[in-house]
């Protein structure tokens, strides 16, 4: 009897692993930008994804799988169609995806032909303009000062203490076009666009009127981070949690290109490039090693070291 419940359990634990190493019908994934919906699988095992963003539709890919587990190749969606996917416009049919699982989390990577990763997509519950007003939220938090000391303080779970304000009280993620944006209002009714920098951020203070137009006055507010809720560095969020297309668009490449190396540094990587050594020798918790060789990132923090270069790559080239 005990041989049986054996056999059993070891029976429905390789099923589980065989489960979790397929794309399962009926799941939800996300890049933070878009969701899709996994709709339909063929005979063959082509399982056909269709989607799109809060404001639109009409995404779709395709994925065959290939004879290795949690391995596919992109395919076309439909027998005698062009193909059409939107994961991201460079990738090709018969480009590889694979499937892993980082931090509980199941991810599908998109390569292209070179080998390279392009995008991702994470497995998650569908409610993809959450998703979005986390991301903002994550963007914003941290602790700053302006020109004249004051604090400032925006925190994950979307509240803020504006300079001269006593305390912290919830502000508002607006939309634009039907996604969340990077305009906020504030429990006391003021209304600014937030610009993320190389320091900090820009309060840019204006109106946003109801046909969805943000104008801004003469008055930018331009703050410095001082610390991060999410531990050291400016970007502390790029070690403790993956990365979507939304958050990491909220940056341009310069930061982008910065977020990616504090990652390196957290870790007391030395750098060749006299710029970023000189940016991270003049943080107070970076700790520069002996041998670079020693480094081991965390599989979120080598997730996100690829996809936030992919990014930025991705931006220059549209610059």
């Amino acid at each position: 009897m005990k041989r049986i419940s054996l056999f059993i359990a070891m029976l429905m634990a390789t099923t589980a692993v065989m489960l979790a190493q397929k794309v399962q019908k009926g799941t939800y994934w996300h890049d933070g930008f878009a969701s899709y919906h996994a709709n339909a699988i063929d005979r063959d095992g082509t399982i056909h994804f269709i989607g799109g963003t809060l404001h639109e539709g009409g995404y779709q890919f395709a994925l065959k799988p290939t004879a290795t587990p949690g391995e596919y190749k992109l395919a076309l969606n439909e027998p005698g169609n062009d193909y059409s996917q939107t994961v991201d416009y460079d990738l090709k049919p018969g480009n590889k995806v694979t499937l892993t699982t980082i931090a509980g989390t199941q991810v599908l990577k998109f390569f292209n032909g070179a080998g390279t990763l392009e995008s991702v997509l994470y497995k998650f519950d569908g409610d993809l303009e959450q998703v979005m007003i986390n991301d903002w939220r994550t963007a914003f938090a941290g602790t700053y000062v302006d020109h004249a000391g004051k604090k400032c303080i925006f925190t994950p779970d979307g509240r803020c203490q504006l300079p001269g304000e006593n305390s912290l009280k919830p502000y508002k993620v607006e939309e634009m076009y039907e996604m969340p944006s990077d305009i906020i209002t504030t429990a006391s009714g003021k209304q600014f666009q937030l610009h993320i920098t190389a320091k900090g951020l820009e309060l840019w203070s204006g109106i946003y009127d109801n046909d969805e137009n943000f104008t801004p006055d003469d008055n930018v507010l331009a703050l410095t981070r001082t610390a991060s809720p999410y531990g050291d560095g400016r970007w502390a969020w790029a070690s403790t949690q993956l990365i979507t297309q939304s958050l990491a668009g909220c940056h341009n490449a310069e930061v982008l290109r910065l977020i990616r190396n504090e990652i390196w540094a957290r870790h007391g990587y030395r750098f060749s490039s006299s710029d970023l050594q000189q940016n991270f020798s003049n943080q107070p918790w970076y700790r520069p090693v002996a041998d670079n060789a020693t480094i081991q990132l965390t599989d979120i923090e080598k997730l996100n070291v690829d996809l936030l270069k992919a990014i930025e790559t991705d931006i220059r080239k549209q610059q």
